[in-house]
Order: C-alpha cells, then sequence, then structure tokens
C-alpha cells in the first residue's frame, strides 16, 4: 500500500494482515489559511499550517501510532502541502521553509510506504523499523529547519 507520491512544487524535494496494521512504532524523542495570505511573519498561512501539523505529526510519533493512524497523518499533510499557493510565497519562505517542509514530508511518505510495504508482505516490523525510525529522524531535522526558516 505505497503511496507512491512524487513532490515537486518546490522542486527540491526529493494492506497486510489485520494483526499486522495494529503493530504501532514510536518514534524517539524529537530536539519544535486561508490561501495566499502571508502571516506576521511573512509567509502564507497554508504553508505555515502544514509546517505545525508535520511538528504535531513528530510530537505523536514520540507517543505512538498504528499504521493506519500514521497513513492518514501523511495523506492529510501531503493535501495540505497540495494547498500552499507557492506562486504567492515570498521566495524566502520557499526557500527557508518551504523547501525543508517539503523534504520532511518526502520522508514521511518514504517511512509510510516502507511500513506499508512490510505490512503487505507479512514481514517481521523490526525489519523495517530502523529505517523508519531514520526517516522520521531526518524528518524532525528538517522540520525544526522549516520552523527556523519560516522564524527568519
Amino acid at each position: 500500500m505505497a503511496l507512491g507520491v512524487g513532490l515537486t512544487l518546490f522542486g527540491c524535494g526529493g494492506g497486510g494482515a489485520s494483526g499486522a496494521r495494529d503493530a504501532t512504532v514510536r518514534a524517539a524523542p524529537r530536539g519544535p489559511a486561508e490561501t495566499g495570505v502571508v502571516t506576521a511573519k511573512g509567509c502564507g498561512r497554508d504553508l505555515t499550517r502544514l509546517i505545525r501539523s508535520l511538528d504535531a505529526l513528530r510530537d505523536q510519533l514520540a507517543v505512538g501510532l498504528t499504521y493506519d493512524q500514521y497513513l492518514e497523518n501523511v495523506r492529510q499533510l501531503q493535501r495540505a502541502y497540495r494547498a500552499i499557493p507557492v506562486e504567492v510565497e515570498p521566495v524566502r519562505c520557499v526557500v527557508g521553509a518551504g523547501v525543508p517542509a517539503e523534504r520532511a514530508l518526502n520522508q514521511h511518505i518514504e517511512a509510510a510506504n516502507a511500513w506499508g510495504d512490510c505490512l503487505a508482505e507479512s514481514c517481521e516490523l523490526s525489519s523495517v523499523e530502523p529505517e523508519i525510525k531514520r526517516r522520521w529522524a531526518r524528518a524532525s531535522v528538517l522540520i525544526t529547519d522549516a520552523q527556523e526558516g519560516r522564524a527568519r
């Protein structure tokens, strides 16, 4: 059940058994609109919303999510990402916040794909857990970069 979505908006991004679907993986603890409307920070509300949603997912992963919960979160992030009117975002927001946010989303998509592929193949979750956690750790760093890029 791979998401298989290539994201290029910013241009720099790079079902199994029912018991297995309920598997929960926890992330390591983390280290922090209306269309086209620019906020006080100078970045659009939609981009800001995406970054906040990425951060919220990072918090949820520290507690633990099932695959289905994680997949739904990633799908919501994809919808939020597609809603960003990049043409009206200031360049500094696109580069400083949008690119790392997109890359973080891509890491989550890859983690969801690895987890889903494992479930589809009835593999042991422990065999893909290191890859999933690595991708979550990369996403976490990129989320922080996006937050800092938005704050500049």
